[in-house]
C-alpha cells in the first residue's frame, strides 16, 4: 500500500464529515474538464494539480483561525510543492487535501508526508483578500501571484459569490491553467 492509500483509509469520524459537508455545500467548481461539488471531484480524483486554487477556495468557508499550509511533500520519492488545509473540529486538528483526496488527522498526515512547511497562512486573511476582491462585482478573475506568502497564492481562479455581512455564503470557482 503506497502512502496515498494509506492516507486515503484513515477514515475519520463521521461528525468531522459531516461539518464539512455543512461548512463546504455551497462551494462549487468548475474546471476544464470537470464540474461539481468539492467532494464529488475529490473522491474521484479530479482536484490533482489544483491544490493552491481549492484550499483557497474551501478555507473560505472555514474559520478564521483555519489554516492553509504551503510546503514540500515527498510522493513517490518525488519532492513537489503543495498546499492543503488545517482545520480544527473540537479541539482537534485535522488535515483537508482535496487534491490528493486526504482527510485526515494532522499527525497521521504529517507521520506519513512528513511535509516542509514554507508558509502558513491564516484562513481570514484569505476570506477578507478574496472578499476585497469581490466586494463591488458578482466576478472576479484573479491572476496568479507567485509570491507564496500572499493569501491567493499561484491562483488563476474566477469567482462568482453571494456574499452577506461580509461572509462568503455561496462561492463558484473557475480554475483555469496559468497559460490562459
Amino acid at each position: 500500500m503506497n502512502i496515498e492509500q494509506k492516507l486515503q483509509s484513515k477514515i475519520v469520524n463521521d461528525n468531522v464529515m459531516n461539518y464539512l459537508f455543512t461548512k463546504l455545500e455551497e462551494l462549487y467548481i468548475i474546471d476544464s474538464k470537470n464540474e461539481g461539488t468539492l467532494f464529488e471531484l475529490m473522491y474521484t480524483n479530479k482536484l490533482i494539480g489544483w491544490d493552491n486554487e481549492i484550499s483557497q477556495a474551501v478555507i473560505s468557508f472555514l474559520n478564521d483561525d483555519d489554516l492553509i499550509i504551503r510546503g514540500i511533500l515527498t510522493l513517490n520519492n518525488k519532492k513537489i510543492e503543495h498546499s492543503w488545509i488545517i482545520f480544527k473540529y473540537r479541539k482537534r486538528e485535522y488535515v483537508l487535501d482535496p487534491s490528493l483526496n486526504i482527510l485526515c488527522k494532522k499527525h497521521t498526515y504529517n507521520a506519513l508526508l512528513n511535509p516542509d512547511v514554507t508558509c502558513v497562512i491564516h484562513g481570514k486573511c484569505v476570506k477578507d483578500e478574496l472578499i476585497s476582491k469581490l466586494k463591488n462585482n458578482e466576478q472576479v478573475f484573479l491572476h496568479s501571484y507567485s509570491d507564496i506568502t500572499t493569501p491567493l497564492y499561484n491562483n488563476t481562479s474566477g469567482y462568482e459569490a453571494c456574499i452577506e455581512n461580509n461572509k462568503i455564503k455561496k462561492l463558484v470557482a473557475h480554475f483555469y491553467h496559468s497559460e490562459l
